[in-house]
């Protein structure tokens, strides 16, 4: 279980990395109108994928390891499958449509075809890296993880070779090619064929789980409106230049982001696992480690801005972006208390926890949205992370709350925990 850890660590950290250097480069290379739509396309991509983690990834990680037989397992899956494939097949469509009716001047026709490939790509590979973390396969995430990064990497070569040529359409172009690359490589060494089905009785699967799906549903849309609102709000009151002061600030913090997904997608198949064979005291064990290991990443993170702070202000940001220290601390508050709220939120997924956590982010979201809007109204835009803050503080509070109480319950009775129901076998 430790190298499986390692692993995902390591497909997480390269995959930050990535990320971390690419945005640093187009922050350099792009003025801040063109690198905000830039970040405006992450912020829909990254909302469409939460809701893909609720709406599919989500059984996958969770429902499926709970079913002790194999043969319903295998027809939830194929479920899941078929309904992700429509999924990403509307969504491709549907930014299509959006960007080429956008009337951006930054979006010419290719452009926006470009958004909407790099959009369908992501959620593929998004969903393939689920459905192999479901079985622990991290050796094949790392083989994924790589051939994305090996061909997106072309991005970066093509920003700092040829700057003049490096287009919003160029480097959305290199970012779906990785992801499609990404999944195809993911689908052939799983040794699983790609089978998808239109069949009710198969599809019916999905239903099975369905009850807890649309309350991560609710949460991840709750959890959109508190931590992204400000993007449209910032980006349709004051424009993307607005924004992108916003996105550039809180770059610095994603490789925190992503090794929290990581350690959720390793994280929770292996909790539900544990419920499942009545092993519930790992669960306090995995969160003992989570939040030591939290803490030193921040501490690490934290100290080397205040050492450094002089020289990463004029390397990344420069004349473009003046006076970050406050929109940058700003988002180091916000990042402490969102990723204590995301280790919160994998031990209570694992026990099925998805209506009491969608109605408790909601009051924390509404705060937000609240305090967002009247900070940007009233004063200046860039206080509007605290807004966000305060909303993060408050769900935090109430997700310790829900933890203790649901924790203390599953350790207290320990309940028989068997087969998801499912549709009959006969027939299918």
């Amino acid at each position: 279980m430790i190298r499986k850890y390692i692993l995902s660590f390591a497909n997480q950290g390269l995959i930050s990395l990535f990320h971390f250097v690419i945005n640093i480069v187009l922050v350099k290379l792009w003025e801040p109108a063109a690198y905000g739509v830039f970040a405006l396309v992450l912020v829909i991509v990254w909302t469409l994928r939460s809701v893909q983690g609720a709406a599919l990834n989500s059984p996958l990680g969770v429902h499926a390891p709970r079913l002790n037989r194999r043969a319903p397992r295998a027809l939830l899956e194929l479920a899941l499958s078929s309904v992700n494939a429509l999924f990403v097949l509307l969504v491709f469509l549907a930014v299509a449509a959006g960007a080429l009716l956008s009337g951006d001047d930054l979006l010419s026709p290719v452009a926006a075809w470009a958004v909407a490939a790099y959009t369908a790509g992501s959620l593929l590979i998004n969903y393939v890296r689920a459905y192999l973390f479901s079985y622990l396969k991290a050796g094949i995430v790392t083989a994924v993880d790589l051939t994305f990064v090996a061909i997106s990497g072309l991005a970066i070569a093509l920003a700092l070779l040829a700057p003049e040529q490096t287009s919003l359409a160029s480097v959305l172009g290199l970012l779906a090619a990785g992801s499609f690359a990404g999944a195809i490589v993911g689908f052939v060494l799983s040794g699983q064929p790609l089978r998808l089905t239109l069949k009710p009785r198969v599809l019916a699967y999905y239903l099975a789980p369905w009850r807890d799906v649309r309350w991560a549903l609710a949460g991840v849309g709750i959890i959109n409106l508190q931590t992204r609102a400000h993007a449209l709000i910032v980006s349709a009151s004051l424009g993307a230049e607005a924004f992108a002061v916003l996105a550039a600030g809180n770059l610095l913090f994603g490789p925190i982001r992503m090794l929290l997904v990581a350690w959720g997608k390793i994280t929770r198949p292996y909790l539900a696992r544990c419920i499942g064979q009545d092993r519930v005291g790992k669960i306090s064990e995995s969160n003992r480690l989570s939040f030591i290991a939290l803490g030193l990443g921040f501490t690490i993170l934290f100290s080397g801005l205040y050492l450094f702070w002089a020289p990463i202000d004029a390397l990344i940001y420069g004349d473009k972006y003046a006076d970050m220290k406050l929109v940058v601390a700003a988002w180091g508050l916000v990042s402490v208390l969102s990723s204590c709220r995301s280790l919160l939120s994998i031990p209570l997924q694992s026990m099925l926890a998805f209506r009491q956590l969608a109605l408790l982010q909601l009051t924390g979201a509404l705060t937000s949205l609240v305090a967002v809007t009247v900070l940007i109204v009233f004063a200046d835009f860039r206080l509007s992370i605290f807004g966000i803050a305060l909303g993060e503080a408050i769900t935090l509070l109430l997700s310790w709350n829900l933890y203790r109480t649901e924790n203390g319950r599953l350790t207290g009775s320990r309940p028989k925990t068997g087969g998801m129901p499912s549709p009959t076998l006969s027939n299918v």
